[in-house]
């Protein structure tokens, strides 16, 4: 049954900072290690100010500007960056997770992050590239050492995008409990100049087994990939804390349920139908995430709120001790269980702050015990 909060009462929340991870750029999303206190996430690097793509308002990603910091959890408090460019040289950053299941190739606790996105355009030139000019991608990497162990392809060119299209905006990743990899390609916000085409938003179900055969480049490595449309734009993808289960959001201005929270199954991949959703009603979504008590939370960058939704039926809105806002944007939450807490939550809170300077972003790390 889908429940709309358009209506619904809300009441605040107040949750203690842990810390700020200060000094990024534009951070959409970030991780917690197996370690239970080393932080990783992208820093995507966003420009405005493009005349000819939605009067200098649309969203750019600065081509090879875009990095990978590395920060520890290490107590209440303490919240240190660790490595600003841990990786560097990459563009458009957006979603991140964790090997959960080894593949023939790769070890467990591999670390893969969305890459390449596009609109692009390259500082000061004052205009967007054409697709041709880049390819979006899985970058695939060591988060202990900062190596670089290579890509799966998305976008023109790749066994993907020869089956179904390529994948111009990749934003949000998850593996499932079983290394199965979902992937939702967001799709630009409006028609992007230079581009003779816009591919649908749409979340694609990559198999475990067929990772290894898509980073290769191996005929025959995307059969088994699976595509759901997805009306609304997707944004955010995660694996619950609760059930393992897959969820997402919707985030467009023009979204049929005025952004709704999904879950997702095989079968929901295997019919390609995008199922009701849990929660409508929200706005523009960007983050979601499911905790072991079953709270479901989901950012709305817009109105730099965090929504809480417990078990219990209420509707929170998540504020620091001050009575302020985490962040002013916030973008691809997610949730973890850092060593620090033991065995407790906190939320990982990126401030995507588009037309920021660089440097002028953080990450959050706040409490949510109990919850």
């Amino acid at each position: 049954m889908t429940r709309n909060i358009a209506d619904s009462k809300r009441h605040i929340y107040k949750a203690d900072l842990i810390g700020r991870i200060e000094g990024c750029t534009n951070p959409e999303s970030a991780e917690l290690l197996a370690d239970g206190e080393t932080i990783v996430f992208g820093n995507c690097t966003i420009l405005l100010g493009i005349e000819s793509y939605r009067a200098g308002r649309g969203i750019t990603y600065a081509q090879g500007e875009a990095f990978i910091s590395r920060a520890r959890l290490a107590g209440r408090g303490d919240v240190p960056l660790l490595e600003r460019r841990f990786i560097d040289g990459l563009t458009g950053t957006h979603g991140i997770d964790i090997l959960p299941v080894a593949t023939a190739k790769l070890t467990k606790g591999t670390a893969f992050i969305t890459e390449a996105a596009g609109p692009q355009t390259v500082r000061g030139s004052g205009r967007i590239l054409p697709k041709s000019a880049y390819q979006s991608n899985l970058a695939v990497f060591d988060p202990n050492a900062g190596i670089l162990l290579g890509a799966l392809p998305l976008g023109v060119g790749s066994a993907i995008a020869a089956k179904f299209s390529d994948l111009e905006q990749p934003n949000g990743l998850a593996f499932g409990a079983n290394g199965d990899l979902y992937v939702s390609d967001m799709a630009p916000a409006a028609e992007v100049p230079g581009w003779d085409s816009v591919s649908p938003s749409a979340i694609y179900r990559i198999p475990h087994g067929a990772i290894d055969d898509l980073m290769a480049g191996k005929e025959g490595a995307a059969d088994a990939v699976q595509r759901l449309l997805t009306p609304g734009k997707t944004n955010g993808l995660t694996r619950s804390w609760r059930d393992g289960s897959i969820l997402s959001v919707s985030c467009s201005p023009n979204d049929p349920v005025a952004g709704g929270v999904y879950r997702y199954s095989l079968a929901d991949f295997g019919s390609g139908q995008q199922p009701a959703p849990l929660i409508a009603g929200l706005g523009i979504i960007d983050g979601v995430g499911e905790t072991r008590r079953g709270t479901f939370i989901a950012s709305t960058p817009p109105t730099s709120e965090v929504h809480l939704f417990p078990a219990d039926g209420r509707h929170l809105i998540l504020k620091l001790a001050d009575g302020s806002d985490p962040v002013a944007r916030p973008a691809d939450i997610n949730i973890c269980y850092p060593a620090a807490l033991g065995g407790e939550p906190a939320l990982l809170i990126p401030d995507i702050a588009p037309g920021a300077e660089a440097g002028a972003s953080s990450v959050c790390v706040v409490d949510i015990s109990g919850l």
